[in-house]
């Protein structure tokens, strides 16, 4: 009984609550939660009739689930032993933005844990009312310095406004992915009489003032976190920059040999200019053999023989490789009566793509640990003989299981954060791209 009173107190927004707030919160309710199980949508309701009440569970934040807890927590409690009742609903435990737990668990940022639950406390941290409050005061600064945008923000900032940004942050949410995220919540701000309060034309310049602002106060709150992120991502962008010694020695060689055959065939044409004469296909391929059959292609495979070609790679705690796949496009102009169609050519190799492939490495490397800690645990959950599911960071068992699932997913955090997770990557990275270098251009000035 005791999970199940959290988690109906859970699914009515309660989670920020201590433990025995919550069951507390069930305790005085009860007779509504019977009254909701007993007769989910009166009649009067339904019909619309004068002075129907709204049905009391419409109002949790997960209403359909609220509604399944509320049928169970009350068949539990007419049932001749609650305690000893068996129960059918799983029960939900989430993670305090699990992106921001493994940074701060790899950084080993105190600070940082403790605000996303990593740390003992009496009652749950909330990262996202942190936040605001941090953004809060960067708007009040700016507002006393008479700055727009923090005059028309001021006292109006809430929770809701802030989460999504910063939830999305650790996942390579963009500044401009921040600010239409902001722009949406911005929207539904309204006053007492139902009227938008911020003037529509002016959302994208709020928005994205209070992106910035945001970007600020995660850095102020997790600066181990955004460390972390930022040596990913300059890594991800060096190894995607680079490529190994023999393929710069083969660029090289096939520019020089490129540069030869360009100088001979110039020369052959000058000199049967001259005598009044022309060269024949025949003589021109002997003279730049590249430029045969297959020559588009070919002058593709070159380009991109000129280009690095190195995408980013790296192992889980789980032992399992991972290769991001991130690749411009190559397209082919085909040519139709009615007009020119560019179509994407997947038989041809394509250039990775450098910006892409280090944006997306931080979300990328920080859900493969998610991953490996669902794995791990759901292995444990087997082993122990619990019926266990989980969706990304909330995990699922059945009321008398909850303890023990708790335990476990503690138990393997911790012992998958135990391994030097970072050292690891790094040695890795100093192994797999070793013999990799960074093609520099160097421009001869006469």
């Amino acid at each position: 009984m005791h999970w199940l009173k959290i988690h109906l107190a859970n699914l009515f927004g309660k989670d920020k609550m201590s433990h025995d707030e919550r069951i507390a919160f069930v305790e005085e309710n009860k007779a509504k939660i019977m009254a909701a199980a007993d007769d989910p949508i009166p009649a009067a309701f339904l019909n619309d009739e004068p002075g129907a009440v709204r049905p009391w569970w419409l109002d949790a934040d997960s209403p359909w689930q609220a509604l399944a807890a509320c049928i169970e927590y009350t068949d539990a409690v007419r049932s001749p032993d609650p305690a000893a009742y068996i129960s059918h609903l799983h029960i939900h435990q989430d993670g305090t933005c699990n992106g921001l737990q493994h940074y701060a668990a790899m950084g080993r940022d105190s600070k940082g844990a403790h605000e996303v639950n990593l740390a003992t406390s009496d009652r749950p941290q909330d990262v996202y009312s942190g936040i605001l409050r941090v953004a809060e005061r960067y708007v009040n600064e700016d507002a006393e310095l008479g700055v727009e945008e923090a005059l028309q923000l001021k006292n109006r900032l809430t929770r809701k406004i802030v989460k999504q940004t910063v939830m999305t942050n650790v996942y390579g949410v963009t500044l401009m992915g921040a600010k239409e995220q902001i722009i949406a919540r911005l929207r539904e701000v309204k006053d007492e009489n139902g009227a938008h309060v911020f003037d529509i034309m002016n959302l994208s310049k709020l928005a994205l003032y209070l992106a910035k602002k945001i970007f600020a106060s995660l850095g102020e709150m997790f600066t181990q976190a955004q460390e972390t992120q930022n040596w990913l991502n300059e890594s991800a962008r060096r190894i995607s920059s680079s490529m190994t010694r023999a393929a710069l020695a083969d660029t090289i060689k096939m520019a020089a040999d490129a540069r030869k055959s360009s100088a001979r065939l110039r020369t052959a044409v000058k000199q049967a200019k001259a005598a009044g004469e022309t060269l024949d296909c025949d003589e021109v391929l002997e003279l730049w053999p590249d430029l045969g059959p297959g020559a588009m292609r070919r002058k593709r495979l070159d380009t991109l023989a000129d280009k690095p070609m190195t995408p980013v790679a790296w192992t889980t705690p789980l032992g399992m490789t991972v290769l991001q796949p991130y690749r411009k496009m190559v397209t082919r102009r085909v040519a139709t009566n009615l007009q020119n169609i560019n179509v994407h050519d997947v038989n041809m190799p394509a250039q990775i793509n450098s910006q892409k492939q280090k944006t997306a490495f931080p979300p990328n490397f920080v859900h493969s640990l998610d991953a490996s800690h669902m794995v791990l645990s759901a292995i444990e959950c087997k082993v122990a003989g619990l019926v266990f599911a989980s969706v990304h960071d909330s995990y699922w068992t059945h009321a008398c299981d909850v303890d023990k699932m708790n335990s476990i997913l503690r138990e393997q955090f911790v012992k998958m954060h135990k391994q030097p997770i970072m050292a690891n990557v790094k040695a890795e990275f100093e192994q797999r791209y070793s013999d990799h270098m960074v093609p520099i251009v160097v421009w001869d000035y006469v």
